[in-house]
């Protein structure tokens, strides 16, 4: 079954009201830290074509 267009705020608020263990993680969890780190390991791009690179960091920062 394919979920529907609501089906992952649905999900979402579903785990907020559990007490969702990775939201709690998140809020403990100084992301940002890790941004040096993971910049270092990033392939560095041959040339400009296509997409832009996306954020390290895109959901999980504070």
């Amino acid at each position: 079954m394919q979920p529907g267009f609501f089906d992952f705020d649905d999900l979402n608020d579903k785990l907020d009201q559990h007490n969702d263990p990775l939201a709690k993680i998140n809020e403990l969890v100084d992301w940002a830290a890790f941004r040096p780190v993971l910049s270092k390991i990033r392939m560095p791009r041959s040339s400009n074509k296509g997409r832009p690179r996306s954020d390290t960091l895109p959901l999980c920062s504070k």
